[in-house]
């Protein structure tokens, strides 16, 4: 018989640590890792992943919010990526591509 917690021991984790994502466990922010920041002022100023530059925005209780190049709230596509391990809180947002009206014309065949 498994050892664990919940009906008929059927294994679940004794430690509450490995059911979430701690804070704790966060290792990098921007691509630096958290040993090297000792202050605000050491938190790297841009970062690149997945083909996209970013550069920090702002600084808050929730993290560092780092802003894609050309980001604008006026976009209609927007969104925000969690890096797993990142205390990062990344923005991107791209224009959508709108419809073209091309005028009808009528095939002539001849």
């Amino acid at each position: 018989m498994k050892k664990g917690i919940g009906p008929q021991g059927l294994g679940a984790s004794k430690s509450p640590a490995k059911m979430y994502n701690s804070p704790a466990k966060q290792t990098t922010v921007g691509g630096k890792s958290m040993k090297e920041i000792d202050s605000a002022a050491d938190v790297p100023r841009s970062t690149s992943f997945g083909g996209r530059n970013y550069k920090l925005g702002a600084q808050t209780g929730s993290g560092q919010h780092y802003f894609s190049e050309g980001y604008s709230s006026s976009h209609e596509k927007k969104g925000t990526i969690k890096r797993p391990g990142d205390a990062g809180v990344y923005h991107v947002s791209r224009a959508t591509v709108k419809s073209v009206k091309l005028p009808s014309k009528k095939p002539r065949i001849k």
